[in-house]
């Protein structure tokens, strides 16, 4: 009777029902999905960063090589940032 009646306020009704248990359930596979990754992404507290700085014309590159073969020779070094 109340679809006859009020054909544009039951559409209205059903509508926003559907979007809002759309809703509800997308923002809970969300929240699921966040919740349960994976570890891999976070690095560990063992990886290190090497920083080799660099000022300047080098024009005895020595200690440059020096600190990239120290840093490489290291495992716990992951990536080494030129500055």
């Amino acid at each position: 009777m109340f679809s006859r009646r009020h054909p544009y306020l039951h559409f209205l009704l059903i509508f926003s029902s559907i979007v809002s248990v759309s809703a509800i359930v997308i923002s809970l596979i969300v929240l699921m999905g966040i919740k349960y990754s994976t570890q891999d992404d976070i690095p560990d507290a063992e990886d290190k960063v090497g920083v080799v700085e660099v000022k300047g014309y080098i024009a005895d590159p020595q200690d440059t090589i020096q600190d990239i073969r120290k840093y490489r020779e290291d495992k716990s070094i992951k990536a080494l940032l030129f500055e």
